[in-house]
């Protein structure tokens, strides 16, 4: 009886994705998905204040004066500039509506490029209901991060590589490296693949001429202007070297606080290419490429320890095997048991954007009443953590919703009211922006109060995101490190350099490094024998730094 049931429901879906309009709800359902859940998150803001610094003709750095690559996703930054530049006229806000504008810019052109990479109507209604079911493809759709970007690079990759179109299809390869450098993950079995396939040395040349061009002038600039071709982020990852074991710790954390917050986060992009796999014979090289660097990027983090956002890397590899599948099966028969599992849990699970959909239109209401909205009263954000991974957009939902937001401000009126965040991290960095408090602050958020404190504001942080000295300090081998956040002690006197604007650290090997810094990211002149003097010790492990430095 229960498998009869079970087959009915099942024929019964199978002729609801069957219907001519199909794909067009399903389109619609995953646009307003992500229009529901759209938020901004603090990491957003560290690329929004170089941008903003440019803008305002204070270069493309985030503390004035420095020149530090405090970003990892320069093709996003680069996008930015001239869309910043155009509407910074409405208000130092202004950021906040652009971002998320530009991300449904890349939905709307995701979708189109879908529909051409689908064979049929009903695969590709099949593909974005996966999406749609899937919550950190949605989350990540907007976020202020650059996944919305690559999800549209990948897109364009597969339909271009599908229409046989090799030279653009190189040229997006080498844009999605400049996108996020690690994507070489992703991008290099393709890379191995093409060339072996390429018919002559002339053409491969050129393909990797069109793959290296874009990402070889970004790193080219990146050294001259920041003295390193590497964003200041990595630089901090891999100066810290954890053992095997601690490493596997967090790898285990890693994954059992994925799976908690989002169940799919592993097993479907897993079950997508082993059942895209069982063709492997009629494949073409190119999805044998894809295939394989979807599945190496989702392995690759688990080489670092895993990443503290739950969901967020695995993102891009899961598109792009949906798009692969899309494009490759005649018949969704197979794959629909899989999806009416994912509707399950979409329904059942705590943590399901359809809850948080609940807590939101709770929050709306209250916000629009004129309540104010405490922390304790999200009953799911205090579920935000979990073996030390958090469910990112917990955090900042509330306060960066885009939908509460727009409720509130067509209720009350007055953009005066728009509190970015409720917490007041924007209020804590306007108040550094109009007053005469010490312009030298450490130990805050990286993204929004220094976005808002303005280029005066200047920030050190001792995990090493923006702070060039901190990023190249060691730290001892222990279990006490969260990847990405792993902090470093101050060294006696680095405080009062940055104040003073002189060097008064106090340990001789420290100093010697931190002078080197200074002419690579402060000398006025780019071009000085003396910098490139201290970018060449930089960047050939000149610096040996013990970890008991003072």
């Amino acid at each position: 009886m229960v498998w009869k049931g079970w087959a009915r429901l099942i024929s019964g879906y199978e002729k609801l994705l069957t219907h001519p309009k199909a794909a067009t709800w399903a389109g619609a359902a995953l646009v307003a998905n992500v229009l529901l859940n759209a938020w901004l998150g603090d990491d957003g803001f560290i690329s929004f204040r170089a941008v903003d610094n440019f803008v305002n003709g204070h270069g493309l750095v985030y503390n004035v004066g420095e020149r530090v690559q405090a970003f990892s996703n320069p093709l996003l930054v680069l996008l930015l500039l001239p869309i910043h530049g155009a509407t910074r006229w409405m208000g130092i806000d202004s950021i906040y509506f652009t971002s998320l504008a530009f991300s449904f810019l890349h939905l709307g052109l995701f979708i189109y490029l879908a529909r051409r990479i689908a064979n049929s109507p009903i695969v590709l209604a099949f593909g974005l209901i996966t999406m749609f079911l899937h919550g950190p493809i949605v989350d990540y759709f907007t976020s202020g991060l650059e996944n919305s970007l690559n999800f549209l690079l990948v897109a364009a990759l597969v339909y271009y590589l599908a229409q046989n179109n090799t030279n653009k299809a190189y040229i997006v390869m080498g844009l999605l490296l400049v996108s996020r450098l690690d994507l070489v993950v992703l991008v290099l079995p393709l890379l191995i693949y093409s060339l072996y396939h390429s018919p002559d040395f002339k053409a491969k040349w050129w393909c990797l001429v069109r793959v290296g061009g874009p990402v070889g002038a970004w790193l080219v600039f990146a050294l001259v202007y920041y003295g390193s071709y590497l964003p200041n982020s990595m630089i901090a990852k891999s100066a810290f070297r954890p053992g095997i074991i601690s490493i596997l710790h967090h790898d285990w954390s890693y994954l059992m606080g994925s799976q908690y917050f989002h169940p799919w986060t592993f097993i479907l992009p897993t079950v997508l290419s082993l059942g895209f796999m069982a063709k492997w014979r009629v494949l073409e090289y190119w999805e044998k490429g894809l295939t394989l660097g979807a599945l190496a990027y989702l392995i690759f983090p688990f080489g670092l320890g895993g990443d503290f956002m739950a969901g967020r890397f695995q993102t891009v590899p899961t598109v792009l095997l949906i798009l692969l599948v899309t494009r490759r099966i005649g018949s969704i028969s197979t794959w629909i048991p899989l999806q009416l599992c994912m509707i399950l849990i979409w329904l059942v699970h705590s943590n399901s954007i359809l809850n948080q959909w609940k807590e939101l239109a709770w929050l709306g209401l209250k916000e629009t009443k004129g309540y104010n909205v405490t922390m304790d009263e999200i009953t799911w954000v205090k579920k935000k953590f979990f073996l030390s991974i958090a469910e990112e957009k917990l955090f900042y939902l509330s306060s960066t919703n885009l939908t509460i937001k727009l409720a509130f401000i067509l209720k009350r009126g007055i953009i005066q009211h728009f509190d970015l965040y409720y917490w007041g991290a924007r209020e804590v960095g306007l108040r550094y922006r109009v007053t005469n408090q010490e312009k030298v602050v450490k130990k805050t958020m990286a993204g929004v109060p220094p976005y808002y404190g303005g280029p005066k504001m200047y920030l050190t942080d001792n995990v090493g995101i923006v702070d060039p000295l901190i990023a190249r300090l060691p730290k001892k081998p222990s279990d006490n490190w969260r990847v990405g956040h792993v902090r470093r002690v101050y060294p006696v006197g680095y405080l009062e350099s940055l104040r003073g604007d002189n060097n008064q650290i106090e340990d001789p090997q420290v100093a010697a490094l931190y002078h080197d810094l200074r002419l690579a990211h402060r000398s006025p002149e780019l071009f000085e024998r003396e910098r490139w003097e201290a970018i060449w010790r930089l960047n050939t492990g000149y610096h040996h730094i013990p970890y008991d430095y003072r």
